[in-house]
């Protein structure tokens, strides 16, 4: 029964999918990809799109994703379609595609190609250049700046709140995707507090606790504001999540931070899992945090991401 249950559910959702992309008037034959995770893997299979049209050797007229992600598209190529996912469409329901239609879903059907990230040096990027048969020395593409207006705009805001543009770092202190309880005490607090003492403002996205410890107020920035709101700060200190990914390309001080896992002995994720890989990314720290020694990252990161 509860088999017969998940393929009705199935059914549906590729129903109301098809449907939502002939609203559209996108033909059966056009090339497309389903994008269905969060903002790094939006992010990433977008930053790759123009390598996979070429391998291809056609275009790739459309994608779909998260209604709220649209705004990502518009920083590679506006003028590609971006069809929203319908509401109560589940992702695993397309992990063989779309029937009838040639929607590829660009992540991983039952997450196989993740579990072999940090053997022998396999990375996150390289998982998704064998998913999408891409070379293996193919980049990911820069998502375009952040317009003058849009950083100006930032600006504002950020001296409404009492900030210093250029003198603020921002900080990230949750990652979904992240096991990294049990630091907002022991590292995200005294790393506030040191920023501080260094003379610098600082702004919390996502974490209105330690917006109170620290005396600050807490206003959530909204995801299409992000680049620019860190381009006005200066500086940016996340867990490793997409917020990175977002900003990998501009002209800030960033520094990502890794906990290391303790359900896999050996593994790194920052060597699995690194921020970038368009020929910048040594303008990036990264850095591993132990999750039962996190004052010595707290040292280590002030005096690397500072000097």
């Amino acid at each position: 029964m509860r088999g017969f249950a998940a393929a009705m559910r199935k059914e549906h959702s590729q129903i109301r999918l098809r449907s939502q992309i002939e609203r559209f008037s996108v033909g059966r034959q056009q090339l497309g990809f389903l994008l269905s995770h969060g903002i790094g893997d939006h992010i990433i299979a977008l930053g790759f799109a123009d390598a996979f049209e070429e391998a291809r050797g056609e275009p790739l007229g459309y994608v779909v994703g998260r209604g709220s992600l649209a705004f990502l598209a518009e920083l590679y190529s506006p003028q590609r379609l971006y069809i929203p996912m319908p509401a109560g469409a589940r992702q695993r329901d397309f992990e063989d595609g779309l029937r009838r239609t040639r929607l590829l879903y660009a992540h991983f059907p039952k997450l196989q190609l993740p579990d072999m990230i940090g053997y022998r040096g396999l990375t996150f990027l390289d998982a998704y250049r064998c998913r999408l048969r891409l070379p293996d020395n193919v980049k990911m593409r820069y998502p375009r700046a952040p317009s003058a207006k849009s950083i100006d705009a930032a600006t504002v805001l950020l001296q409404r709140e009492g900030l210093r543009p250029g003198k603020t770092v921002m900080l990230c202190t949750e990652a979904k995707s992240l096991d990294a309880g049990g630091l907002l005490d022991r590292f995200w607090t005294p790393l506030a507090e040191k920023l501080q003492q260094e003379g610098l403002d600082v702004k919390v996205n996502d974490n209105p606790q330690l917006s109170e410890r620290l005396g600050l107020g807490h206003a959530p920035v909204a995801l299409d504001q992000w680049r620019p709101l860190v381009a006005a700060c200066g500086h940016v200190i996340a867990f490793r999540s997409g917020l990175s990914e977002l900003v990998l390309n501009l002209d800030v001080r960033h520094s990502v931070v890794f906990p290391l896992p303790k359900d896999r002995p050996g593994f790194s994720l920052m060597r699995g899992f690194p921020v970038g890989n368009c020929g910048h990314e040594e303008d990036i720290l990264h850095i591993e945090c132990d999750p039962d020694s996190p004052d010595r990252t707290v040292a280590e990161l002030l005096e690397r991401h500072l000097k």
